[in-house]
């Protein structure tokens, strides 16, 4: 037997579905059905026409599915597609986006059970066993359904368009500030985390001007404990070792880069670069970092005061050699008048009285 859809019909499984076959499991042979199809077929619910609706459950279940699948699908490509300087410009979007994940979450959960407990409400969308009746939701959906239902999947819908924008911020803002600080409990991680690297820092961090015997002692008593959780565990130490030996690594590569960036900065002092200032915060070679910008900074101002004490010098024989010119000058010129012959006897004590004054400024310029 076929139906009108070209399916093949399954007698055994309608005969099932009727609650025609005996407990036994003995098929009805020869049995002839005739039966009648109404036009308002939907709007029938005994129990044969349940039956009918649940053999076709699965397609339109399916149907159903792949809707509301590629809706989002396409509403996904379209928050993609907005460029983000003009979704950020949206206080919803921005609220969303600033919400912490932990009440995200709570969002979408009070969504879901926004949907649990209309659908509740509503009683003859649940079978005799109490279980969700998904052919009577599908097949009788009633004004209250849809007064319900619409509004639900719209803000599903504005949740979907929401969390894409929030996607788009992180990957802006970056994954700790997008993500981990936007959670209370990645914040307290984050804030923690701190704590301890500060603690560690503090443990490591040695001071060659200083005795630091008990501090390396520590170091070595925290490097021994670690060892023996490794060597105790079994699969768990394969792990902390690889965790471990990350560590080490991390640790001593920092430590290499602060040495060479110590050497660079010798480097451009011993080249005459005064300028360059050696990083100190470089753990236990702080002290020769410090004594570098110390030794940097006296040798600098050294050099101003001897570039001081030259400009003074030739500043003061400037100003004596003009002073001992304009002198000379007069002495000079008032020998050559008195080389004249046709000047009198007192105009030639005048230029004397002239030159012995001019001789003593030479002398006692100041």
């Amino acid at each position: 037997m076929e139906t009108s859809s070209n399916v093949e019909f399954n007698k055994s499984m309608f005969l099932n579905n009727l609650g025609l076959i005996n407990n036994k499991g003995n098929n009805i042979a020869n049995l002839e059905a005739i039966y009648i199809i109404p036009n308002n077929f939907a709007s029938y619910n005994d129990h044969f026409t349940y039956n009918m609706k649940q053999f076709s459950l699965e397609p339109s279940l399916l149907l159903i599915i792949c809707i509301g699948a590629v809706s989002s699908i396409i509403l996904m490509i379209v928050a993609l597609a907005i460029p983000y300087y003009y979704q950020k410009q949206v206080n919803l979007c921005n609220f969303y986006n600033k919400m912490y994940m932990e009440f995200k979450a709570l969002l979408w959960f009070a969504f879901g059970g926004l949907f649990v407990v209309s659908v509740s409400a509503m009683g003859q969308y649940y079978d005799v066993n109490g279980a969700l009746d998904l052919v009577n939701i599908i097949y009788s959906g009633n004004a209250y359904f849809y007064l319900i239902g619409l509004p639900i999947t719209f803000l599903v819908y504005l949740l979907i368009y929401l969390t894409i924008v929030y996607i788009k911020y992180i990957y802006h803002e970056g994954f700790i500030k997008g993500f981990i600080k936007n959670s209370i409990f990645g914040s307290i991680a984050l804030y923690i985390l701190k704590k301890f690297r500060n603690l560690f820092k503090r443990i490591f961090s040695l001071n060659i001007n200083e005795k630091e015997d008990g501090k390396l002692i520590l170091i070595l008593i925290i490097n021994l404990f670690v060892l023996w959780i490794i060597a105790a565990t079994s699969f768990f130490g394969v792990i902390l070792a690889i965790i471990y030996t990350v560590f080490l690594f991390r640790y001593l590569q920092n430590s290499i880069n602060r040495i060479k960036a110590l050497n660079e900065g010798s480097k451009e002092l011993a080249q005459g670069n005064f300028d360059v200032v050696v990083e100190e915060n470089i753990g236990l070679l702080n002290p020769i970092a410090s004594n570098l910008n110390n030794i940097k900074n006296g040798f600098k101002l050294a050099i101003d005061k001897k570039i001081t004490s030259e400009k003074m010098k030739t500043e003061l024989i400037s100003n004596v050699s003009h002073d001992l010119k304009t002198p000379l000058t007069s002495i000079i010129t008032y020998v050559d008048l008195l080389r004249g012959e046709d000047i009198t006897e007192e105009t030639r004590k005048e230029y004397i009285d002239i030159l012995d004054r001019k001789s003593k400024e030479i002398k006692n310029p100041y």
